[in-house]
């Protein structure tokens, strides 16, 4: 096996251990450690938001739904019609001007996704994966298939936080090769080398 393939190899099972890990209890509890209970993580909200508009904050309202997270005024009154500082949620304007406001778009998703939190795929956990479902599909439908693309960006940016979450531990720095200054440094093996 060549060097890329064995590359290719590692990879891939990167990926297959990291799906798993992901979606296992200790790594969302690990995630949403400083969350409370049924919370979705900080991380969690950014995948989201990449996937409904790649959280791009000019996004205003069309065709009813408004803002980052794409919400409608229908989703704002179910997260309990939270507002920008100085606001009132009886203001004809108030949806607008939350859902178009990161942060404010940001609360109203906490509140709606921690008010319908379930377990949408039956995996029995709560995890990122059922608040994209019920965000996207409601908190009422949130076992239905989800959109191709949704689901495809949303899962490409989990899969890009948990290997960045992986990678940016703190490891210890070893040597690639053993050190030519201890012929008897051999932690390091290489197939074909």
């Amino acid at each position: 096996m060549t060097f890329s393939n064995e590359f290719i190899v590692c990879l891939a099972a990167l990926y297959i251990i990291a799906g798993y890990t992901y979606n296992s209890n200790a790594h969302d509890s690990n995630l949403q450690s400083e969350q409370p209970k049924n919370e979705p993580s900080g991380d969690c909200l950014n995948c989201i938001c990449e996937a409904m508009s790649s959280c791009n904050s000019s996004t205003g309202c069309s065709g009813g739904v408004c803002g980052i997270f794409k919400i409608t005024r229908d989703y704002w009154i179910d997260s309990g019609r939270p507002v920008k500082n100085g606001d009132n949620p009886k203001n004809n304007n108030a949806f607008e001007k939350c859902a178009t406001d990161p942060k404010c778009a940001r609360k109203s998703t906490t509140n709606y996704l921690t008010r319908f939190a379930q377990d949408c795929n039956n995996d029995g956990t709560i995890d990122c994966s059922d608040y994209a479902a019920i965000h996207m599909q409601g908190g009422y439908g949130c076992s239905d298939p989800l959109d191709g693309n949704y689901k495809s960006v949303y899962e490409d940016c989990m899969y890009h936080t948990l290997v960045n979450e992986v990678f940016s531990k703190d490891v210890p720095p070893q040597p690639l090769r053993p050190s030519t200054n201890n012929p008897n440094d051999d932690r390091v093996i290489f197939p074909n080398s």
